[in-house]
């Protein structure tokens, strides 16, 4: 049976389901439930038991038993480790013991998972991703009360590499999530997510820049800013300059975490330096958004494909189009996700 992916955000809940059909991978199940404001706020439970009943509907609906989810970076820590003359049964108590130094709250209290680098050298590397388990378990609990079977949580920013980097790409990425209530940046190398961050600027900061400029309801500015875009055309020039401090500082960040990658992280790690950065999230169809980001980076920066790793285009259509997909991102990587 293949497992859903669900992500959960602070303002809705987005699923996918997959199916093999003649050999072939297929879309069986999708949807969006919006959650009320603050269910969840910051990547953290605050009213668990309406999360639940969301989760609840959401299997009444859909009638999905197995599920995959992911956790915000925003309440996680991720971080390498190496090891020396440690067996592989012994990593992981190894690791525990490194926990404090890497993450700011008792080892007893942290919840953690380790993914093994390829690697031929006597020292093994590990990533490591950790959570305090409070943020960890009202999620655990919600998808158990509501009757689903939760095969794994993993950092978002994972999923999402699994969807838009292409498998066996040994290349290094940077990807952009641009959320409605944050922006997370995640740097790929190798298919492994090195390095995480999270900023404030987000739709809603574009939206409420519109409002401000316009003197209109946020409801018409979302629907002012899908419809313009960022982009001078057909009139669009106020709507340009009003989006432009928001856009410029959501450079200003991305730009920031490049050049520490390139300068700093890159030559410890021997990793390449970043090649291309992508854009995903419901922001990231933004008219224009990405041609004007590509016009002032050093790097390419494209529009993601979120259906890449799922199927060829040649033998099936899915239900979403490969704009509308860039908002699954998350739960499109969770459902493809294999293994344990």
């Amino acid at each position: 049976m293949e497992a859903a992916g669900i992500d959960v955000s602070d303002h809705a809940l987005k699923y996918i389901q997959f199916r093999f059909r003649k050999g072939k991978r297929e879309v069986s199940a999708f949807g969006e439930v919006p959650l009320a404001e603050g269910v969840i706020e910051g990547g953290e439970v605050v009213r668990p038991e309406e999360l639940t009943e969301a989760l609840r509907a959401l299997k009444r609906k859909t009638g999905l038993s197995l599920v995959r989810s992911a956790l915000p970076e925003s309440r996680g820590y991720l971080f390498q480790s190496a090891l020396k003359g440690v067996s592989p049964s012994e990593a992981r108590s190894a690791i525990e013991f490194q926990l404090e130094e890497h993450v700011p709250i008792a080892r007893q209290e942290t919840v953690f998972d380790a993914e093994a680098l390829q690697g031929e050298s006597e020292e093994r590397h590990f990533v490591v991703t950790a959570f305090p388990g409070r943020v960890v378990a009202p999620y655990v609990r919600a998808f158990r009360d509501a009757g689903l079977f939760l095969l794994s949580l993993e950092l978002e920013a994972q999923a999402i590499a699994r969807s838009v980097v292409k498998w066996n790409d040994p290349g290094t990425f940077m990807i952009a999530d641009l959320g409605e209530t944050h922006t997370g940046i995640s740097v790929v190398s190798e298919g492994v997510v090195h390095y995480t961050s999270t900023i404030d600027i987000s739709g809603r900061t574009l939206t409420a820049a519109l409002a401000k400029s316009f003197s209109i309801p946020e409801a018409e500015a979302q629907k002012l800013k899908h419809e313009k875009g960022f982009s001078k055309r057909e009139g669009g020039e106020q709507v340009f300059e009003s989006l432009m401090t928001s856009v410029s500082a959501l450079f200003d960040e991305i730009n920031r975490r490049s050049l520490y990658w390139n300068e700093h992280f890159q030559e410890h790690s021997g990793k390449s330096k970043i090649s291309r950065l992508y854009l995903c999230g419901g922001n990231a169809n933004i008219f224009g958004l990405s041609d004007y980001l590509s016009s002032i980076m050093s790097i390419p920066v494209s529009a993601a494909n979120s259906w890449g790793n799922a199927f060829s285009p040649d033998t099936y259509v899915p239900p979403l189009s490969e704009t509308e997909a860039r908002r699954f991102a998350t739960a499109i990587g969770l459902a493809l996700r294999q293994g344990s």
